[in-house]
């Protein structure tokens, strides 16, 4: 599945060891020793052809002639599922897939594509060539669900153990992601969060789960506006106010904002720069005139007393000077 197949099962079909090492390179790929990957339908090596799925297919075409854009990550994810697979049907007992493996497998965003799959088990944290282990507390029952008959972190579970260890901003856009998809469970959730937050010392005791709990709300709209609006609580923006509606002196509405700090009439907006484009160039607007718009929306909003301050993702990765940019227009505070 996903491509991915074990010695194994390439000589229960029939193939010598020697006859897929030498289609490494050309139709195969080596994940890990005994492990491999379907890169393209072969004539010399035809017996592979049917670990093949046409969609991985499609993308392994896009990616190699797109570079590293969608395409290209879309099928890293693939990768790393057909490795979650091959190491799930291999686990030692107690071993659960957990973090950004249990996130891609729950389809929920994540920032980069880890090399190794992601464990935790309640007793060992020994680690190997393709899996890295964490020793948790884990309650089964409550906390693990079955993919494919593995076991795998709900994705509750999943966000805190993201949260707790690798980053509170990932864990955010994670948790945001899994409220905005349902809305009518998203209380459930929260409420589902705060049980497994009170059964688990770690949980209880880290910073970073307390504001995971407060910044997650399922408002945000994209992973980098989760990312942005964690980023700027951080660096010390109050009382921000996300998915605001501006209305004029008339009462008349005039824009969603992605945040608003109400008390100082600043306006926070995280830019992608996606919707710039016309949707023949992967944007969002027919027309292609989406840039033209924001600058008159931004106009009637300055018009209207407001200050905007547009982030971007360049920005997110230099804190230190969009703390000056906040500073400088009053928004820290």
């Amino acid at each position: 599945m996903f491509n991915v197949f074990s010695l194994q099962e390439a000589k229960a079909f029939g193939a010598e060891k020697w006859e897929v090492e030498r289609a490494v390179g050309c139709c195969l790929e080596r994940l890990y020793r005994a492990c491999y990957f379907v890169n393209r339908t072969c004539t010399k090596h035809t017996q592979f052809n049917r670990f093949a799925e046409p969609e991985i297919l499609r993308l392994t075409g896009e990616a190699s002639s797109a570079g590293k854009g969608r395409a290209w990550f879309g099928l890293q994810e693939k990768k790393h599922l057909g490795k979650a697979e091959f190491i799930g049907r291999r686990l030692s007992d107690g071993d659960v897939l957990s973090h950004t493996t249990a996130a891609l497998i729950h389809g929920l965003p994540v920032l980069s594509i880890p090399h190794k799959v992601q464990l935790i088990n309640p007793s060992r944290s020994r680690s190997g060539e393709r899996f890295t282990r964490r020793q948790r507390q884990l309650r089964p029952a409550e906390e693990t669900v079955l993919w494919n008959s593995i076991p795998v972190t709900d994705p509750v579970r999943t966000v805190l153990d993201i949260a707790t260890d690798i980053s509170l901003e990932q864990a955010v856009a994670a948790f945001d992601a899994l409220l905005r998809s349902e809305p009518v469970k998203a209380q459930g959730r929260k409420h589902a969060a705060r049980e497994i937050i009170a059964a688990n010392a770690k949980f209880s005791a880290s910073m970073r789960v307390v504001k995971l709990m407060e910044y997650s709300t399922g408002l945000a709209e994209s992973f980098g506006e989760s990312v942005c609006m964690v980023v700027i609580r951080n660096l010390g923006v109050k009382g921000l106010v996300q998915q605001a509606d501006i209305v004029d002196e008339n009462g008349e509405f005039v824009a969603r904002v992605d945040g608003l700090i109400p008390d100082k009439r600043i306006i926070i907006e995280f830019d992608g720069s996606v919707k710039y484009r016309d949707t023949a160039a992967g944007g969002i607007n027919e027309r292609g005139d989406q840039f033209m718009l924001e600058k008159q929306r931004e106009h009637r909003l300055h018009v209207l007393g407001y200050t905007v301050v547009r982030i971007m993702w360049s920005d997110l990765q230099n804190p230190l000077q969009l703390k000056a940019r906040l500073a400088a227009v009053g928004a820290l505070g």
